[in-house]
């Protein structure tokens, strides 16, 4: 397989640095609707990228995976601020948010996999807007899987945060100050990283994929 070009690894970095903003502006988005107007007065509700861009998370670690090819296009957003303390009802508020940040991923691979079934019957397959397009659906698809992880600082652990009770849940906080090494032997553990990540994502993008070849037989 090919390398990718420049225009290719750019145009990666730019679909991974929207999904990502959008990802947290809807955590902050949430919150709010739950009572957390924490993100809106830190100026965090925006879709502008400046606010949200971590040089390390979403520039230069994104950067070098493209340029290495490798298997994960990974990258972070600064979190969105959300004061659980602000929220209506704490336990179910918290899941919310939790939730609406792989959710909100989804809701973009699906739109964006729509959107390329229409593209493709009326435009063509070859153009940079239809390669987007499948960017926006794999990447997209990556970041749900990925952040329903339950490790810290992952969005599956804030599910844990707000679900498990008793000795479940001091078993969970005594690992929690591990997460981030948990995080990397998951990445670095082929068999593991696998099972965890390429295979779902290979599933659901491939399901999505089929939606859009769907969409283009419906409407020839």
């Amino acid at each position: 397989m090919p390398p990718d070009s420049f225009g290719d690894i750019l145009l990666k970095i730019v679909v991974l640095v929207f999904s990502v903003v959008f990802h947290e502006v809807s955590h902050g988005w949430v919150a709010e609707r739950c009572g957390d107007p924490t993100a809106r007065f830190l100026g965090r509700l925006t879709l502008n990228p400046v606010p949200h861009l971590d040089l390390w998370g979403s520039i230069l670690l994104p950067g070098m995976l493209a340029l290495l090819h490798s298997p994960f296009l990974f990258g972070y957003a600064k979190p969105v601020p959300v004061d659980p303390r602000n929220f209506r009802n704490p336990r179910i508020d918290g899941i919310k948010v939790a939730l609406v940040g792989p959710t909100s991923n989804l809701f973009l691979a699906l739109v964006s996999a729509i959107v390329l079934g229409f593209v493709a019957r009326f435009v063509g397959v070859d153009n940079a807007l239809v390669t987007m397009l499948k960017y926006f659906v794999v990447i997209n698809c990556l970041l749900a899987v990925f952040n329903l992880i339950p490790v810290p600082p992952l969005d599956g652990s804030w599910l844990l945060d707000h679900t498990l009770r008793g000795a479940a849940y001091n078993a969970y906080r005594a690992f929690k100050p591990y997460g981030m090494l948990v995080l990397i032997g998951i990445l670095l553990f082929p068999p593991i990283s696998m099972l965890l990540i390429q295979t779902p994502v290979y599933y659901l993008s491939n399901t999505l994929f089929s939606l859009s070849d769907l969409i283009v037989r419906a409407i020839s």
